[in-house]
């Protein structure tokens, strides 16, 4: 009795010590990623979501159903702490952190399974502590994370992660009991495992391979053939069902899902099915140097349009990729670890790098879950774990001494997690760093020319955005920010020559308008601007920018009661909406009202 709980103290330890290094290096790497500003999506997600602000759980079910618990938790964040970026990083390392010990405690739990246990005497006692506590440190701190931790709306990854190894690790667990013979367990962690894998559906759609993980796991590490057939479709019907749940949220809700569905059958305006198809077999290749070597990090990258299979090396990377996928097949007797990793990879990779042609075609967010499976792989292969001379069990000095090297060889993705994440700490200082690497990428010259604008920059903002325009950016977007930046500068002639070129272009029409009206007031023209600002206000629906600046330009054309009018709508209409624009208009309509006017 006294040795059964002696082995228990040991692999309670023999998770808590590697995982105490994990949770010190994580945020240790993150511990400047705290107060890094909203960027991207977050506006539009959470900044200036009121479902978020307002707790509005059925609006948001109803419009984001296959994310409903990544926004569970976004109300909760706004909820207790509104829009202070604090709460928001600190969940998002807090669930990132978690993965990590999960893949420790993930990885630990493959070796007690049939097929390694049965190899322990070729790697030794002490590979899994090694092998997992390695494993789970790279993956906190490798600094291909940084995306999915430091960018607050890309929650969605790390949370779909963590659904997904939970239902991973417990059907682990509910095996291994069953193989035990306590089977009372093995219920308990049975009906964890798929309600983890229920809540992954809910998460993202990413979820939508974890049965075939599962099913692949189970037969790379446990006897299968030794089961009977009654018991194996009892074990895996429960997790084909999950494959219903995207599905059903996808053609009952709407949703992205169903726009990704769309774009498959080759409405996308960018890339078909098929073209998309052939740039992932490049982008894959990317992904892995990134995980190897993470340089050269960025928010954009640069890919090319990739038209057609049939080119040689378009041809010779999908042989490669498919005699990767045969071989871990095949080899999965002799190197389970291997083939795990590398199907894994691949497997979480398929909804984003397959058909289904997303806007952008790489993101290193999209990395997070596949790098795990990639890491298993490859530190497996390049570690000869059945040469270490450490076979026999370490002592509890020793443990803590290999914990030290690992953490001190790890050091550099520590060092580079901490420096990317002083690059996430502003919109302007991510797209700063975006176009000193990739200085001919349009979309980035045009974001940075918008983050001078910002700063009233429009100088350099107006150098940004001729050069988006020049690399051919969206055309008329970028030339509407140059007339706009013309008019901050005074060029009122340059201005509205840009901008009159623009009408009845693109789905700006409004921001033509009421630029154009600033440019025309400026030069004295007002009859122009407020044919311009009140055709700017009703393609907006009366929005109180283009009203005020309405009301402005009646103004100074002399039509005091057209002017005082607009201001006293805006006053009973949007009260406390913007103080400053309520201050000007309450000062103008004291003014305008006065007698000797």
């Amino acid at each position: 009795m006294e040795e059964v709980e002696t082995n228990k103290d040991n692999r309670i330890w023999i998770f808590w010590i590697p995982a105490f290094f994990v949770i010190a290096l994580g945020i240790l790497a993150y511990s400047n990623s705290f107060h890094a500003s909203f960027q991207g999506d977050d506006y539009f997600f959470i900044v200036e979501n009121k479902d978020v602000h307002h707790f509005d759980m059925i609006t948001l079910f109803q419009k984001f159903a296959s994310r409903i618990t990544v926004f569970l938790l976004f109300c909760l964040n706004y909820r207790f702490g509104e829009l202070n970026v604090f709460g928001y990083h600190l969940i998002n390392l807090t669930i990132h952190i978690i993965n990590a010990l999960i893949v420790l405690a993930l990885v630990q739990q493959l070796f007690q399974t049939p097929v390694l246990k049965d190899k322990q005497y070729l790697y030794g006692e002490n590979t899994p502590f090694i092998f997992s506590s390695l494993t789970a440190i790279i993956f906190v701190t490798h600094p291909i994370q940084t995306q999915a931790v430091t960018y607050i709306w890309q929650r969605c990854s790390s949370m779909v992660a963590l659904f997904y190894l939970l239902a991973m690790y417990f059907f682990l667990k509910s095996e291994i009991k069953l193989e035990k013979a306590t089977e009372k367990y093995y219920l308990y962690y049975r009906i964890i495992a798929i309600s983890c894998g229920v809540l992954a559906n809910f998460t993202k759609q990413n979820a939508f391979t974890l049965p075939v993980a599962v099913v692949f796991m189970f037969w790379f590490f446990f006897p299968w053939k030794e089961y009977k057939i009654t018991y194996l479709i009892k074990m895996i019907s429960p997790w084909i069902s999950l494959l219903l749940i995207i599905p059903i949220i996808t053609l009952y809700f709407g949703s992205q899902e169903l726009n990704d569905i769309r774009l498959a059958f080759g409405q996308s305006p960018k890339l078909t099915p098929y073209e998309y198809f052939c740039t992932q077999l490049h982008i894959i290749p990317n992904y892995m140097l990134l995980i190897l070597f993470p340089f050269n990090q960025k928010l954009d990258y640069d890919f090319a349009r990739i038209t057609s299979l049939w080119h040689i090396d378009t041809f010779l990377l999908l042989i490669i990729h498919i005699a990767i996928v045969i071989l871990a097949i095949h080899y999965r007797k002799k190197n389970p670890l291997v083939s795990l990793g590398y199907i894994f990879f691949y497997l979480t990779l398929a909804i984003e790098s397959s058909f289904i042609p997303l806007m952008d075609v790489i993101f290193e967010h999209r990395l997070y879950l596949p790098m795990l499976g990639f890491i298993i792989a490859t530190l497996w292969l390049i570690i000869p774990f059945n040469r270490l001379p450490l076979k026999k069990t370490i002592g509890m000095k020793n443990k803590l001494l290999v914990l030290v090297v690992i953490s001190l060889v790890c050091s550099p993705l520590v060092y580079a997690t901490y420096q990317r994440n002083t690059v996430w700490e502003t919109p302007f200082s991510l797209w700063l760093d975006n176009v000193q690497k990739t200085p001919n990428l349009t979309r980035a010259q045009f974001m940075l020319g918008l983050e001078y604008q910002k700063r009233k920059d429009f100088e350099k903002a107006l150098y940004h955005f001729e050069r988006a325009n020049h690399l051919g950016f969206k055309g008329y977007e970028a030339l509407l920010q140059m007339g706009i930046c013309l008019g901050n500068l005074g060029k009122f002639d340059k201005s509205i020559a840009i901008l009159e070129s623009l009408k009845n272009q693109g789905h700006t029409q409004h921001q033509i308008s009421a630029a154009l009206a600033i440019s025309y007031a400026n030069i004295g023209n007002f009859a122009k601007a407020i044919s311009l600002f009140r055709s700017a206000a009703e393609l907006t629906d009366k929005n109180e920018e283009y009203l005020f600046g309405l009301a402005k330009a009646y103004c100074d054309n002399g039509q005091f009661n057209e002017s005082i009018e607009i201001y006293q709508h805006l006053l009973k209409a949007y009260p406390i909406s913007n103080e400053k624009r309520v201050m000007i208009a309450k000062e103008f309509a004291e003014k305008l009202s006065r007698p000797d006017l």
